[in-house]
């Protein structure tokens, strides 16, 4: 077998071993680990990429759950529009996202973007 038919192989194996897993326990989202494993396959694979992963997704999260705070408890929505006040919001995090990558443990600016974005499609696809 060549080695990306058995990288392959093994990545559906543990994808269909998660899917099982996550879906019995309840209330863990799947897709948070599968961007997860992609993010630590993008940066190598190896224990560098496993941290920088987690550490990029996490930072990223985070900027993401201060902007929707940020947008909810300040009342400038009432005076902007809402969509321009996010888009303020929005605008500014997302540069303290790229800007930290200037800092070595956030240097990946996709992994960074992904762990905010999944953040945001978390908050706005779930109930109130």
């Amino acid at each position: 077998m060549s080695k990306m038919g058995a990288l392959s192989l093994s990545i559906a194996v543990l994808g269909g071993i998660a899917a099982w897993a996550f879906l019995s326990l309840g209330g863990i989202v799947i897709w948070a680990a599968f961007i997860g494993w992609a993010f630590f396959f993008q940066l190598g694979g190896d224990t560098n990429a496993l941290r920088n992963a987690i550490v990029g997704l996490i930072f990223g999260s985070i900027v993401a759950w201060i902007a929707a705070v940020v947008i909810l408890a300040v009342p400038l929505a009432d005076k902007l529009t809402l969509p321009l006040w996010a888009g303020i919001v929005v605008g500014a995090t997302v540069w303290v996202i790229c800007y930290g990558a200037t800092i070595k443990a956030f240097s990946s600016i996709p992994t960074n973007v992904c762990g905010y974005a999944a953040t945001f499609a978390y908050l706005l696809q779930t109930a109130e």
